[in-house]
């Protein structure tokens, strides 16, 4: 097996459950040292679970809405020995009908989504100047719903189509450090936990609707998601910045007329 990360160190926020314990996972099988951070006291178990598979990983329990100002996030973990990249996946669940919507909702939303994400990068940039490897990186997790409206709520949209200028933003202004950023915009993927669930007969209606929503036919994993990291965070990458990409399996590219279309067994019209 090709180790993309061997020896690289990598911090990545978020990573207690759902695609960015998944992240941690494969970066790990990848070969990279991690530095983990979420606020859910589960991470001590993905990173026991990284350790007994021979990995390396270390942990604090942080709040991304508490980073404001401060490079503490990473001096004790990290030391003077850089960091070679840097992932960011947090987003919060607020309500998604807009008119139940409080203040509170906004804050919660844009704090950890976006305000987390520029304030993370802040405080490994100084590390990732430091970083042995050339082209150090950062990664952003966005969303297809920058762009799009979906269910997700009002601040979730606002946050993503933030973020993604945030990366342009960062990319220009890191640059000149030798440092690249770049966001992942996600379609309709499927959690590692959920996939058998989804596989089953009883969800076979709703399985076949998602995958009639995209010319592949079926919905992202944590696996396609996984590649693309490996791809951005590579030396293949080192002269893509500042861009999102999108891996939604063709979803935006289809009208939803023709969705539609397909649902019915209309789709040779």
């Amino acid at each position: 097996m090709v180790k993309e990360f061997l020896n690289k160190r990598i911090a990545i926020i978020g990573c207690a459950q759902r695609l960015g314990r998944s992240i941690a996972m494969g970066c790990s099988s990848a070969g990279a040292e991690l530095f983990l951070f979420d606020i859910d006291p589960g991470i001590e178990g993905l990173v026991a679970e990284i350790q007994n598979a021979g990995g390396k990983a270390r942990y604090r329990i942080v709040d991304v809405r508490n980073l404001s100002g401060s490079n503490e996030l990473f001096k004790d973990m990290i030391g003077e020995d850089g960091l070679d990249g840097l992932i960011y996946t947090p987003h919060s669940r607020e309500p998604k009908n807009f008119m139940e919507y409080k203040p509170e909702n906004w804050n919660s939303d844009l704090d950890i989504a976006l305000k987390g994400a520029f304030f993370a990068a802040q405080s490994a940039i100084p590390y990732l100047t430091r970083s042995k490897e050339q082209y150090p990186f950062i990664i952003y997790i966005s969303s297809i719903l920058s762009q799009v409206i979906g269910p997700e709520s009002v601040g979730y949209h606002v946050a993503k189509a933030g973020l993604d200028n945030l990366t342009r933003y960062l990319a220009e202004r890191a640059g000149p450090m030798g440092i690249r950023v770049n966001a992942v915009q996600l379609g309709w993927f499927i959690k590692d936990k959920d996939k058998e669930c989804y596989k089953e007969e009883k969800n076979k209606a709703y399985r076949d609707i998602v995958e009639a929503t995209n010319p592949l036919k079926r919905v992202g994993t944590s696996e396609d998601l996984l590649n693309a990291i490996l791809f951005l965070g590579s030396h293949k990458a080192r002269f893509i910045t500042g861009q999102n990409i999108c891996i939604d399996g063709g979803v935006t590219i289809r009208d939803p007329g023709h969705v539609l279309c397909l649902l019915k067994g209309l789709d040779n019209i």
